[in-house]
């Protein structure tokens, strides 16, 4: 059943209740990337997203310096003709980039 695992205490901001610099520090401190804007009756009536509250040199500025350590696959189909001789040690997914 779906009141089994749905979220009872979501984070929201009540429709013209909050500051853009506190909007940004909810963003910050929860680290989500959507958050939900509603009204007296808690209904949904919008949304604000990462992009939308940040500039791009806020985002910037919040990421310089830092490094971002995500580990990614490429998954590349076919015969691998093109990366010879590389494809004949290694798949071309497992070749370094």
């Amino acid at each position: 059943m779906v009141k089994n695992i749905y979220n009872k205490n979501p984070i929201v901001v009540q429709e013209n209740s909050l500051s853009e610099k506190k909007i940004k520090e909810i963003f910050l401190e929860k680290k989500i990337e959507v958050l939900p804007v509603v009204d007296e009756n808690n209904k949904v009536v919008d949304y604000l997203t990462w992009t939308q509250v940040f500039s791009e040199r806020e985002k910037t500025r919040l990421y310089k310096g830092k490094e971002i350590n995500v580990p990614v696959v490429i998954m590349a189909g076919g015969k691998g003709t093109r990366l010879s001789p590389f494809t004949k040690v290694l798949p071309k997914p497992l070749i370094p980039v």
